[in-house]
């Protein structure tokens, strides 16, 4: 479960970094 958080969390950075730019 643990992976699973690490990649929504990595996922979710790489989505705000998008919107914010």
């Amino acid at each position: 479960m643990e992976v699973t958080i690490e990649l929504t969390t990595k996922l979710r950075d790489e989505f705000g970094k998008e919107s914010q730019q």
